[in-house]
């Protein structure tokens, strides 16, 4: 059927229109502010694995013998981005960097031997008795605070210029000795 070309237009003609010119902003308002949520929580997410691969790859010997609070930040912030590659910038703040040997992580163990093994050499020149299974293993803390202000798609209140911290340590052994005396 063919509309009557004297038939009036009617008042709600352009109601759709106005309505989708008042929700398009609020829906892309709520689309940003999911994708900066998303953002932000890839770039925790991706931050604390790398924290996590630098508390490892953290050279200890270096970090102990470090003249300086601030020496020791920049030997962390290094591994931070070593780990890191390209992904965090400079917003990756590091402090209170600092290694601690400890001895209730250092241990020393003796084990007797119960069937007590002679054991030969090749030639067959020398025996030797095993009598004890000995293990030392000397530790310490790596500690350190990690400071970073999460990347911003859009300055929308409460998710821009959002800053996470986290407190990190891990128990590292600096050497490990096992002797069959």
């Amino acid at each position: 059927m063919v509309g009557n070309p004297t038939q009036r237009p009617s008042p709600e003609l352009g109601a759709e229109t106005v309505q989708l010119a008042i929700a398009m902003p609020l829906f892309l308002i709520l689309a940003l502010a999911f994708a900066q949520l998303a953002i932000m929580a890839f770039s925790v997410l991706t931050l604390s694995g790398q924290i996590e691969q630098a508390a490892w790859a953290v050279d200890v010997a270096r970090l102990e013998q470090a003249s300086s609070p601030q020496e020791a930040d920049e030997i962390v912030s290094q591994a931070i981005a070593a780990c890191a590659g390209a992904t965090q910038g400079s917003s990756v703040v590091v402090s209170n960097s600092a290694f601690t040997r400890q001895e209730a992580y250092s241990r020393s163990q003796v084990t007797p031997i119960l069937n007590n093994a002679l054991v030969s050499d090749e030639e067959g020149l020398e025996s030797y008795l095993l009598e004890e299974l000995y293990r030392e293993t000397s530790a310490g803390l790596v500690e350190f605070d990690v400071s970073c202000e999460l990347p911003t798609l859009v300055n929308l209140p409460g998710l821009s210029h959002v800053r996470v911290s986290r407190h990190v340590v891990r128990e590292r052994a600096l050497s490990s000795r096992t002797e069959i005396r």
